[in-house]
């Protein structure tokens, strides 16, 4: 008995019109069904139907070798008890055991074990829980005698290239035939196509199972398609957003070959505008004398947002209550001029509310205004005015400050940034000590002040992503050179270095490691 099982990574309409899928043989040989059964999702959240009141807390797999038992879980209705609060329950019903154990089954089928069967099954009662004992024959596994990479157009490709295209199928005789890994080197093939630029590759597979042999032949059937580079990149769904700034971008990516990474840069580009919320590339449709365009699609956020919040700060010298308000309009010109303005008010308590032997207002102010393009296309300049009134121990003070700053990005890696800064500090109501000129350190002490510094900082960034890294390292330094040509009350040199690490060793789990040199 034989099983013929034809997949292809991107069917034709007319594929899809006569349901691409077909297979001959008895009822075991559904290595397509199982398939699409997986494709599904038959593991995920179902409708279960409640039996007997009870539910399962321990599901336990004898006889199994070639599947773990978190593999079977994956893929069934019934499941275990966890201990994490509100994680779902699994109801016990006999009617859905049965289906599972069609699951289980047709799992099996999948992974290249077409006698595997369940042969016993226990139920254990206990009170309101039950404890599931499945056994299973997994019986022989069905292997690979042959594996066959079908050319139908190698869109110019060399003979050592079409060698490297092969390496990555993964699939060699003697291995047990799953579907899994079938299908994986379809996908693989393809993408290495993308990567070697050729937008249009269509890759295809087939496997000949002859049940009563145990053997699998495989052919895989490539077409690449023709070599294209990036010719012109149209971005839809833009409506307040102007076209040239977009444009000016991704322009890195014009005449460029095509190929996964690239597409990803652009999307990571169009991200950190921080003007869409989504950003998707659309599959490529056609190439024209080794020329593509590249159409991502958009939607743009909300220009305007609000944030409001409060906080409530307890130190054991200082009591403050705080109210603030974010106000954001990343498109304020229509030129994409960006307001980000902060305000903070509340009132604090030294050494603390219920003791208080010094209070008064804290309040904030914080404008910043930034605009790209100005002079240079990849030039980010920032105007940051402040001012806030704070108490200190024994004094209050007003501070006015701002910043004239410009930034840009080399080699998509490295930002470079200047900027002057200018802070002028009034002190009012000081106790006795400090009218007397000198402060409890003995330095010169002037109210007010000012100090004026030009500060150059420096950031590379090694990590997989700018906007919201998950992997990789971050490095940055800052350095001020404060008085001198910059005139003020007071000179000095400062040196910072930070040093910021992402590590996402599992899903739903990032580490950070910072350290700060100064």
């Amino acid at each position: 008995m034989s099983t013929r099982c034809p997949l292809r990574s991107r069917p034709t309409d007319a594929a899809r019109r006569t349901a691409g899928t077909r297979w001959t043989g008895g009822p075991r040989a559904l290595v397509c069904m199982t398939l699409a059964m997986t494709a599904f999702g038959c593991g995920g959240p179902q409708h279960t139907l409640v039996g007997q009141g009870r539910e399962i807390d321990e599901v336990r797999f004898e006889g199994t070798r070639h599947l773990s038992k978190g593999q079977i879980l994956d893929h069934l209705r019934a499941g275990e008890a966890s201990w994490i609060p509100f994680s779902p329950s699994h109801p016990y019903d006999e009617g859905l055991l049965d289906a599972d154990v069609e699951r289980i089954e047709r799992l099996y089928e999948a992974h290249g074990h077409y006698d595997a069967r369940v042969v016993g099954r226990k139920v254990e009662l206990d009170d309101d829980e039950v404890v599931l004992t499945i056994r299973i024959d997994e019986g022989p596994a069905t292997t690979i005698d042959r594996v066959t990479v079908k050319w139908t157009n190698d869109g110019g490709l060399g003979d050592a290239a079409r060698a490297e295209v092969e390496r990555v199928v993964g699939l060699a005789v003697g291995d047990v035939f799953e579907v899994p890994l079938f299908n994986e080197a379809i996908g693989a093939l393809r993408n290495e196509l993308h990567v070697l630029g050729h937008p249009l590759a269509v890759t295809q597979g087939q496997a000949d199972v002859r049940n009563d042999l145990r053997k699998a032949a495989v052919v895989l059937e490539v077409d690449a398609g023709p070599w294209a580079r990036i010719a012109s990149i149209r971005v839809e769904g833009l409506y307040g957003v102007p076209e040239y700034a977009v444009q000016r971008e991704v322009r890195f990516a014009l005449d460029r070959p095509y190929s996964p990474a690239t597409v990803q840069q652009v999307e990571q580009a169009l991200n950190a505008m921080r003007v869409f919320s989504w950003v998707a590339s659309a599959p490529t449709r056609e190439v024209k004398d080794g020329a593509m365009e590249l159409v991502m699609r958009v939607s743009e956020a909300n220009p305007q947002s609000l944030k409001l919040g409060a906080l409530v700060d307890l130190q054991s010298a200082r009591w403050q209550q705080l109210g603030s308000a974010t106000y954001t309009h990343t498109n304020l010109t229509g030129h994409l001029t960006r307001l980000d303005l902060e305000l903070v008010a509340g009132y604090a308590e030294l050494p603390d509310f219920l003791d208080a032997e010094q209070t008064g207002p804290v309040v904030s102010v914080s404008p910043m205004i930034t605009q790209k393009g100005l002079i240079e296309d990849g030039l980010l300049w920032e105007l940051d005015p402040r001012w806030r009134m704070d108490i200190r121990e024994g004094y209050q003070f007003r501070e006015t400050s701002g910043r004239l700053g410009v930034s840009r990005w080399f080699a998509g890696a490295l930002r470079v940034g200047l900027s002057h800064n200018v802070q002028h500090v009034d002190f009012f109501n000081l106790e006795p000590t400090f009218d007397a000129g000198t402060s409890l350190l003995g330095l010169d002490f002037r109210d007010p002040f000012v100090v004026s510094f030009f500060e150059v900082k420096l950031g590379l960034f090694l990590a997989d992503s700018i906007v919201s890294p998950e992997n990789g390292v971050i490095l940055e330094t800052t350095y001020d050179l404060a008085g001198g040509p910059f005139l003020g009350d007071y000179d000095h040199q400062k040196f910072e270095g930070f040093l910021r690490g992402y590590w996402r060793p599992f899903s739903g789990d990032r580490i950070v490691v910072v350290n700060r040199l100064q």
